[in-house]
């Protein structure tokens, strides 16, 4: 059985914005994550699972990147 790391993304869009401008900025800021030091420390030799949740104002999405 292998280990896992796994980051979440939370984005809430607001009705005047662009769903896919927010994915992206979920995409940069799990690049972020996954350079930070002390994350490539805790997560050496894990597989790491990537997640975006995008809510709306009527629903939510969870996707995986």
């Amino acid at each position: 059985m292998s280990k896992n790391s796994q980051i979440w993304e939370l984005k809430y869009i607001k009705e005047n914005e662009d769903p896919q401008e927010k994915n992206k900025e979920a995409k940069e800021q799990i690049k972020r994550y996954e350079q930070n030091e002390k994350f490539k420390r805790l997560a050496a030799g894990t597989d790491i699972y990537k997640y975006i949740i995008l809510v709306h104002k009527d629903r939510v999405e969870i996707l995986e990147e």
